[in-house]
């Protein structure tokens, strides 16, 4: 993946129709250049650099401001690639309980709850707006997600 950034600052919006083994191979190559600056200034800081055992800092440059920024974005639209409250909607029929998606999620059971709630309404209203969509929830659905929600 060449860089999505040009000439300005991204968000995860603008990296969502990127396949996520796209966005983490760049989201490496960019974090593993920035730890191997970081370790190359603390050996030098330590007086401990030696370039043919740690290799050519010229090969190491710092991160651009831009790419600190693209860094950003990747690692938060990664997250929400893989933080999807669809497996909170299939972990609730499989028979988990509130308390432990809490847990699971390391967040208060109401905050679980508020979240996927708008999480389904937001199914809905795709569905409604989008009808058919493989993304959305039929009324049905909705109906079900919100017993589930309500569920103690």
């Amino acid at each position: 993946m060449t860089s999505p950034l040009h000439d300005g600052p991204t968000s995860p919006h603008e990296l969502s129709d990127v396949p996520i083994s796209a966005r983490l191979k760049r989201w490496h190559e960019l974090s593993d250049r920035d730890l191997h600056v970081q370790a190359i200034d603390t050996l030098k800081s330590r007086g401990d650099y030696d370039p043919s055992r740690h290799g050519d800092a010229g090969r190491y440059p710092p991160l651009t401001a831009g790419e600190h920024v693209e860094l950003l974005a990747l690692a938060e639209s990664i997250a929400r690639s893989v933080r999807s409250l669809a497996h909170v909607d299939r972990a609730l029929q499989a028979g988990v309980t509130w308390q432990q998606v809490a847990t699971a999620t390391g967040q208060d059971e109401q905050d679980a709850r508020r979240d996927y709630q708008m999480w389904a309404d937001d199914r809905h209203d795709l569905y409604q707006n989008y009808p058919g969509t493989s993304s959305g929830m039929t009324g049905e659905q909705y109906a079900e997600a919100i017993a589930r929600a309500a569920a103690p």
